[in-house]
This record gives C-alpha cells, sequence and structure tokens, in this order.
C-alpha cells in the first residue's frame, strides 16, 4: 500500500487526502462538479463543507487561478 495523494483547498489551503476532497473542473466554460474524480483536465479540489464551497463558488478569481484562465 502507498501513500494517498494529497491535495489542497482552493479556498482554505489546507492539505488533505485526495478522496476526502471535493474536485472540479472547467467545462464548457463553466465549473462542473467531477464526483468521480476522473474528468479529464485540470482540477480544482475544495473542502466538503459548506463554507468553503461557498468561498470557491462565488470568487471567480479562484476559478481564474485554479483553472489557469485568461
Amino acid at each position: 500500500m502507498g501513500d494517498q495523494p494529497m491535495r489542497s483547498c482552493v479556498s482554505c489551503g489546507i492539505k488533505r487526502p485526495k478522496a476526502e476532497l471535493s474536485r472540479f473542473v472547467w467545462y464548457n466554460d463553466e465549473l462542473t462538479s467531477d464526483p468521480g474524480q476522473k474528468a479529464s483536465g485540470r482540477g480544482a479540489y475544495s473542502c466538503n463543507n459548506d463554507e468553503c464551497s461557498k468561498v470557491f463558488y462565488s470568487d471567480r478569481k479562484r476559478w481564474k487561478r485554479a483553472f489557469r484562465l485568461s
């Protein structure tokens, strides 16, 4: 058994195992949830709590940074 991959929440910055976070991708010019964590493309991770989700959904600057949008 190996170590679990770690990812950082784009809202609060806390590092957690990938399985404990929700993954989002930029698809068809919109933010899309990726519950299976298998969609192609750059992913961004957020904690599963309401506070982090609210911050991430409401701050488009975070989207630009996370998905490297222009």
